[in-house]
């Protein structure tokens, strides 16, 4: 069930019957792990923790677990399987003598065709797609408390009917969508993160998708802060704080329907909300 590409693998400890029965507890030490890469599959239940060293030093450096993976995703997990993660530093990057992803891109970490995965405490990022992917009918993930910034596409994206929710955490700098919900069935929660500096859209909530975002501070993306576009889908958006975007506030569009209750707008280049012709819908 669980599978590491690179020959260094992470010890495995006795858990002491605080996990269910049949799962796996593995603890990291503090240090830099290169090309590691994990899959979890066929239902298996994985945690995945930081060993802090106690009695050493409590400066946070020294601390700190630095997952990498190379031309590859740090951690898939499918086929019904249940990862949790807290504390890791996890970074999917390209080679020096490049990589061609047509077709085949990587999250740093994904899960899809029915796994479940919890991330708390972790720093995330990628060099191909979007930073975290989840995809698929019955995937589920909750991610708490995580930095996830400098993607080279979007932040987290959520598609293809799975469901997320995403707490408390700070999403930054991604090329795209800070966050995309899309595709009917689709179900993104977003609750008190804070979503800035993306080249593009802050939320992005498409394609029949539905989610519910609350207070959030959601400000000064590329493009317009929160769009919620296409026929079927469906948002609602209370007590958010949405400002300084470098188009709109929020864009309703191609019958969208969208709740808006007792958010602060403010600052944004052009008029607070647009509804705008969509050349592809012709609307």
């Amino acid at each position: 069930g669980v599978e590491f590409a690179a020959e260094r693998q992470c010890a495995v400890d006795d858990a002491d019957g605080d996990l269910l029965e049949g799962s796996v507890l593995v603890l990291v030490e503090p240090g830099v792990y290169e090309e590691q890469r994990v899959r979890v599959v066929d239902g298996q239940r994985v945690s995945i923790w930081r060993c802090d060293r106690g009695g050493e030093s409590n400066k946070e450096e020294m601390q700190k677990v630095e997952w990498q993976s190379i031309d590859a995703g740090t951690l898939s997990v499918y086929g019904h399987a249940s990862v949790s993660v807290s504390g890791m530093h996890m970074a999917a990057m390209k080679s020096k003598s490049g990589y061609d992803s047509v077709g085949c891109g990587f999250n740093c970490v994904c899960a899809s065709a029915g796994g479940t995965l919890s991330l708390e405490l972790c720093d995330l990022t990628c060099e191909d797609a979007a930073i975290a992917g989840f995809v698929g009918i019955t995937s589920s993930a909750v991610v708490v408390r995580c930095r996830i910034h400098n993607g080279n596409e979007g932040g987290v994206l959520i598609c293809g009917g799975a469901s997320a929710t995403l707490e408390n955490n700070t999403i930054f700098s991604n090329t795209l969508a800070g966050v995309q919900v899309r595709d009917e069935g689709s179900e993104g929660f977003l609750y008190c993160n804070r979503i800035f500096d993306g080249k593009e859209a802050g939320v992005f909530i498409c394609e029949g998708a539905h989610a519910s975002m609350n207070k959030n501070i959601i400000h000064s993306n590329g493009l317009s802060n929160v769009y919620v576009s296409g026929e079927g889908t469906r948002a609602i958006i209370r007590a958010n704080i949405v400002h300084d975007g470098k188009e709109r506030g929020v864009v309703i569009q191609c019958q969208a329907n969208a709740v808006l209750d007792r958010n602060i707008i403010h600052s944004n280049t052009f008029e607070v909300f647009g509804w705008h012709f969509c050349p592809r819908c012709r609307q």
